[in-house]
């Protein structure tokens, strides 16, 4: 059986604080992208009505051709009403809010079976928290929880319930929620199908999934001719047997500058680093403070950093928990989320024969 689609994406998301919620992006696409290619793969699914702000431009939505985009109202029954008449002949709706972007198709299908049957169905999940019913914020009563359910969408009702109800509704001065309170008001008796756990509804911004982003940095550098200090991670290590470089040659904070920066799309270290040696910067913790504020000031912070070292020498395993320490502080972590290895390389290489260091970092970043 082939249905018509009602995607509801006409709410301003003030809650979320964003903007528009169709327009808000979510690993790599809108919440619209996600709720428009999940119903437009769907079998059942034929023609799809958007019900959006009257000022939204959506450029992507001429990617699917059975896609009908209508202005919506300033409720979720005037939506709901400016979506319907374009049904046309359809004798069940789906309506799926586009603040619900994680829905499947196992869900899409059981609906849709459920509603065959009785009229209207919507998926949704029993009440796990004790429900209060109050008023003024004073509890007037306590509810059983055993017979609440919270519903989500998608939600299937028959066309000619959602006209009758959205009528009653109108003469009695009554505002929906949801679409089953339609059904319900013109007698039916809709059924509930158990929703899937990634399905959500995106409400507050603690609703919306972490982003995350992954940084992959290395440098090396050869031991130094001259008498200068070691330091690794922006931790003196020795007063001797430095490594060569223009600056302190910490091959630590280069490799983590490297990935900090690859995983924002910035290019390598010395894009920023050559600028301060030239006017006598030496200190490598410098040159990772200028990624760590350009990374933080694009909305991500660090999460997790992880480092290998391949050396020959010195013998680093009794250094390693001041690295970890000393890069913990830099970073604005807990030392549990630094973690560092080495490894001699069984001398295939020139650091594992003792000639420098070369070290591999990778980082966590989470929006």
């Amino acid at each position: 059986m082939k249905i018509t689609a009602i995607i509801l994406a006409a709410g301003q998301g003030e809650r979320l604080g964003h903007g528009p919620k169709a327009a808000i992006e979510l690993a790599g696409k809108t919440l619209l992208e996600h709720c428009l290619e999940a119903l437009g793969a769907h079998p059942e699914v034929g023609a799809m009505i958007l019900v959006v702000p009257r000022t939204m431009v959506l450029p992507y939505v001429k990617r699917y051709p059975k896609l009908t985009v209508v202005a919506g109202g300033a409720t979720r029954a005037a939506s709901l009403a400016a979506g319907l008449k374009k049904v046309g002949r359809s004798k069940f709706v789906l309506i799926h809010n586009v603040a619900n972007p994680f829905v499947s198709h196992k869900e899409i299908s059981a609906v849709i079976r459920a509603a065959e049957k009785v009229g209207a169905a919507a998926v949704g999940r029993p009440a796990t928290a004790t429900v209060k019913k109050v008023a003024s914020k004073k509890v007037l009563e306590t509810l059983d929880r055993n017979k609440i359910w919270l519903t989500e969408t998608p939600q299937v009702v028959r066309a000619d319930l959602l006209r009758a109800g959205l009528k009653i509704a109108k003469r009695g001065n009554i505002t929906i929620t949801d679409d089953l309170q339609l059904a319900e008001l013109a007698g039916a008796q809709p059924k509930l199908v158990l929703a899937s756990p990634e399905n959500i509804k995106i409400t507050n911004p603690a609703d919306l999934p972490a982003e995350h982003r992954t940084g992959l940095g290395q440098d090396s550098h050869r031991f130094s001719e001259i008498k200068k200090p070691l330091t690794l991670g922006g931790a003196e290590i020795s007063k001797t047997g430095g490594l060569s470089g223009n600056s302190d040659a910490d091959v630590i904070l280069h490799a983590l500058c490297n990935a900090l920066s690859s995983a924002i799309g910035g290019g390598s270290i010395s894009t920023w680093a050559d600028e301060i040696c030239k006017t006598g910067g030496k200190d490598s913790r410098e040159y990772l403070e200028v990624i760590l504020k350009k990374v933080n000031a694009e909305g991500w912070q660090t999460v997790n950093c992880s480092v290998t070292i391949e050396a020959g020498k010195p013998k680093l395993e009794k250094h390693l928990p001041k690295i970890n320490r000393s890069l913990a502080n830099l970073l604005g972590i807990p030392a549990d989320c630094v973690g560092c290895t080495v490894t001699s390389g069984e001398k295939l290489t020139s650091f594992a024969r003792g000639e420098g260091i070369q070290v591999f970092a990778l980082v966590l970043l989470r929006r």
